[in-house]
């Protein structure tokens, strides 16, 4: 939902590079993967009778998440992602520097975050908020960010 043109730009040159599978490339597979990492979720005839009751859970459970995705946006300051790329944008860094930069970045917004959720859990949507947040502000390192926090 970014309306950076240049991230845009990077996200599709960083599409293009990525190797697709054949079968996502199919255009009738009804077990895929959604962009949250859940099975697509399709109801059947004969449960049709409690599909609009399910609907409104899975929308409830849609607002949560995206109200946990927003907090977790707002927890990162903005020092914490100029730094970030700041270190993503020093050239001499290897790929291990970079991951451990990443991770004290990480842990710094742990400290700030509640803790009210798993550890692993948390961690994990912090690095995604967290690369982007630093991809948004440069997207020159969109690959880079990408390719560490992977």
């Amino acid at each position: 939902s970014c309306s950076n043109y240049n991230f845009h730009k990077e996200l599709e040159v960083l599409g293009r590079e990525l190797p697709v599978p054949p079968a996502y490339l199919q255009e009738d597979h009804d077990d895929g993967l959604q962009t949250d990492g859940n099975r697509c979720s399709r109801f059947l005839d004969s449960e049709e009778t409690d599909s609009e009751s399910q609907e409104e859970i899975i929308q409830d459970i849609a607002r949560q998440l995206a109200q946990i995705g927003d907090r977790m946006d707002h927890s990162i300051h903005p020092r914490v992602v100029n730094n970030l790329a700041m270190q993503f944008m020093n050239v001499n860094l290897s790929e291990e520097d970079r991951r451990k930069h990443l991770a004290a970045a990480l842990e710094q917004v742990l400290q700030t975050y509640p803790k009210d959720m798993e550890r692993e859990k948390t961690v994990l949507m912090l690095a995604m908020v967290l690369a982007k947040k630093v991809a948004d502000h440069t997207p020159s390192l969109l690959r880079d960010v990408f390719r560490t926090t992977v």
